[in-house]
């Protein structure tokens, strides 16, 4: 697959998380997990890209220092105390 065509497959996912990404055990190949979410009526679908014979991977964010900081909250590794967080949770110790 072409880098364009991957990057327009990637962009036209409104709601698309990277689950992983990383070289995988034999340290040849590279992979990426998303999940996509396509809304309620749908199950969400993990797709795997496999790079293989990668030899360098670069990954950037595009996510503000603000998204990235509450992204850390601590309350989201938990399933109990995460249920009310809404993706804008406050940092920890703001609440």
């Amino acid at each position: 697959m072409a880098t364009a065509e991957l990057q327009r497959m990637l962009n036209g996912h409104i709601e698309a998380v990277v689950v992983h990404h990383g070289y995988t055990t034999y340290m040849r190949d590279y992979e990426v997990i998303i999940n996509v979410w396509e809304g309620p009526q749908s199950p969400s679908t993990y797709l795997r890209y496999l790079f293989r014979y990668c030899v360098e991977a670069r990954c950037e964010t595009l996510l503000s220092t603000e998204t990235w900081r509450d992204s850390l909250d601590a309350r989201l590794l938990d399933s109990e105390t995460a249920i009310d967080l809404d993706g804008s949770a406050a940092r920890s110790g703001d609440a």
